[in-house]
């Protein structure tokens, strides 16, 4: 488990789906990570405007309806190029994911999370 005593990153989850986003926060916030929420791109957007010095990691919903999880991605990396971005997705990992990580995403984590699989997959986004 990740030393809560030297971790006090925030975290965006962007996510449509509103359990997702109440467990991602649980499992976060036990992690020692501060979270915000935001549930579409838009949100999320107006979001890292305001706190961007602040977020230290996105967690991105690829499948979101409005505001694809590929176009607030690359909206995100407008605002700061050097953005770090997990994708996430309850689909498999496929081509359109590896063109973002090519592009500069910090990686994929696949839905529904687990505790160790989240820890692991954030850490190595921090690395």
């Amino acid at each position: 488990m990740i030393d809560k005593k030297e971790n006090y990153k925030v975290i965006l989850l962007i996510d449509d789906e509103v359990l997702i986003r109440k467990t991602g926060h649980r499992l976060l916030s036990r992690l020692g990570y501060s979270v915000l929420l935001a549930a579409d791109g838009q949100e999320a957007l107006e979001l890292y405007r305001e706190k961007q010095g602040d977020v230290s990691l996105v967690l991105l919903d690829m499948i979101m309806p409005g505001m694809t999880g590929r176009e607030t991605f690359e909206q995100l990396q407008k605002i700061n190029p050097s953005v770090k971005v997990l994708l996430t997705s309850g689909y498999d990992k496929n081509d359109k994911i590896d063109q973002l990580i090519d592009a500069g995403a910090a990686g994929f984590l696949q839905k529904p999370y687990n505790m160790t699989l989240l820890n692991d997959t954030v850490s190595s986004a921090f690395a």
